[in-house]
C-alpha cells in the first residue's frame, strides 16, 4: 500500500513510498519491504546519510543498536574521512570532530579517548587502547590491550591483556596473552619484543629486550637481554645484556641479576645466578670474563669444569686421533716451537720448530728397545 502525504495541500502518494499493513513495515524503493524499515537503490546513488550534528558528541554516537530491553549494546560513529569508531565508547573524547583520520575502533570502550590526537591507530577489542590520547601509530587487537597507553606511538600489541600497564613506551611489539603486560600503571618500555604466552609478562621500564616462547623474560626489568625459549630468562630481573636460548621446565633456577652472561642449552643451572661475563653451553663448555664489542676477552674456557684457571682447562682427556693431528705450543710461526705431531705411517713424535729434535717412538713390538728398521726407539738431536 503507497502511504499518503501531503503534497501541496492535497493527498499525493508515490510507488517508492509502500507500507506492508499486514507485516507493519516500511518500504522505500520497493513495494514489498522485508524488514521493518528496507531501503531499495533505483540508481547509482547514496542509499542513505546520517549526517552528523554541529555540536555532535561521542556519547551520542551517529548510529546506535539497542537490545529488546532498550538497553545500549553497540554503536557506530566517526569523526573524520578515513576514522571509524564501532562499539559503545569507541573513539569517545570530550570533543567531537578532532580526530585526525586514519584510526578504526572496534569494541566497547575502544581507544576511548581516540579523538584527540590518534593518526593512525587501531584498536580492536574491548577497552583496547582506552586511555590513549597522543599515541600515534599504535596498534593494539586483544581485550585490554594498551588499556593504559596514553602518549607511547608506533606499538603493535595483539592479545588479550598485551601491553596493558604501558604508558609512553613506543616501538614495541608484543603478540600473546598477557606479552608485556607490566605490574604497574604508567609502565615505559621501549624497542622491546615479546612474542608468546606471559612473554615478559611482568616487565617494567625495560628497553631494547626479545623475549620469544611463553613466559620467557616473564620477571625482566633489565635491558638489552635476549632470551628464546620456553621460561627461558624466567628469573632475570635486573640483569642485562644476557643471552639465554633454551627451555627452563621450572624456575627460580636461573640467572637473576647477572649482566652479559650466554646460555645455550636446556634448563642449564651451573652458572653462578647473580655473576656476570659468564658462558655456558650445554653444561660442557664453560667460560669466564667473556667480553664484547671490539675489546678480546681476558677470560677462561673450560670444558668439563665451571671454573678454568687458566686460558684453556680441560677437565679429562685430549685425544687426536687422525693422521696430521698436532699439539702445539707458542705456534706463533709456520711450526710449532714445540709440540707433539701424528704424522700418517709414524708414530707420535715431540718435535721443536721444522725439524724432529726428540722422538720416542715404539718399535712393532710395542716396547722401547726391540729391533726394528722402520721406528726409531730413541732419538735425541
Amino acid at each position: 500500500t503507497q502511504v499518503q502525504f501531503n503534497s501541496g495541500g492535497a493527498f499525493g502518494a508515490s510507488a517508492n513510498f509502500n507500507w506492508d499493513i499486514v507485516n507493519t513495515r516500511l518500504g522505500i524503493g520497493t513495494a514489498t519491504p522485508g524488514a521493518l524499515l528496507h531501503i531499495k537503490g533505483g540508481a547509482d546513488a547514496t542509499q542513505m546519510i546520517v549526517q552528523a550534528y554541529s555540536t555532535q558528541s561521542y556519547t551520542n554516537p551517529l548510529i546506535k543498536f539497542k537490545n529488546s530491553a532498550g538497553a545500549d549494546i553497540s554503536a557506530i560513529t566517526a569523526d573524520a574521512q578515513s576514522d571509524i569508531y564501532m562499539g559503545i565508547g569507541a573513539g569517545a573524547s570530550t570533543t567531537f570532530g578532532t580526530g585526525n583520520g586514519g584510526s578504526i575502533f572496534i569494541g566497547d570502550g575502544a581507544g576511548n579517548h581516540g579523538g584527540l590526537v590518534d593518526l593512525g591507530s587501531i584498536a580492536i577489542g574491548e577497552d583496547a587502547m582506552r586511555s590513549n590520547t597522543i599515541g600515534k601509530n599504535t596498534t593494539a587487537i586483544g581485550e585490554g590491550s594498551q588499556y593504559y597507553n596514553t602518549t607511547g606511538g608506533n606499538n603493535v600489541s595483539m592479545g588479550t591483556a598485551s601491553l596493558t600497564l604501558n604508558g609512553s613506551g613506543s616501538y614495541n611489539t608484543a603478540l600473546g596473552t598477557g606479552a608485556m603486560r607490566g605490574t604497574t600503571n604508567n609502565n615505559n618500555q621501549n624497542y622491546s619484543v615479546a612474542v608468546g604466552y606471559y612473554a615478559g609478562y611482568a616487565v617494567q621500564n625495560a628497553d631494547n629486550n626479545v623475549f620469544l616462547g611463553a613466559s620467557a623474560g616473564y620477571n625482566d626489568s633489565g635491558n638489552n637481554n635476549s632470551f628464546m625459549g620456553y621460561q627461558a630468562g624466567y628469573d632475570v630481573t635486573t640483569g642485562g645484556h644476557n643471552v639465554i636460548i633454551g627451555d627452563y621446565p621450572t624456575t627460580g633456577v636461573g640467572i637473576t641479576t647477572g649482566s652479559n652472561n650466554i646460555l645455550i642449552g636446556q634448563n642449564l643451572q651451573e652458572l653462578t645466578a647473580t655473576s656476570s661475563n659468564q658462558l655456558d653451553i650445554g653444561n660442557l663448555i664453560f667460560a669466564t670474563g667473556i667480553g664484547s664489542g671490539t675489546t678480546m676477552s681476558a677470560g677462561n674456557v673450560g670444558i668439563g669444569t665451571t671454573s678454568p684457571n687458566a686460558t684453556l682447562e680441560v677437565d679429562g682427556s685430549i685425544l687426536g686421533n687422525a693422521d696430521n693431528t698436532f699439539f702445539g705450543l707458542d705456534a706463533t710461526g709456520t711450526y710449532a716451537r714445540a709440540g707433539m705431531t701424528k704424522k700418517q705411517f709414524y708414530d707420535t713424535k715431540f718435535t721443536h720448530g721444522n725439524s724432529t729434535k726428540f722422538v720416542i717412538s715404539r718399535s712393532s713390538s710395542g716396547n722401547i728397545g726391540a729391533s726394528n728398521i722402520f721406528t726409531d726407539e730413541l732419538t735425541v738431536d
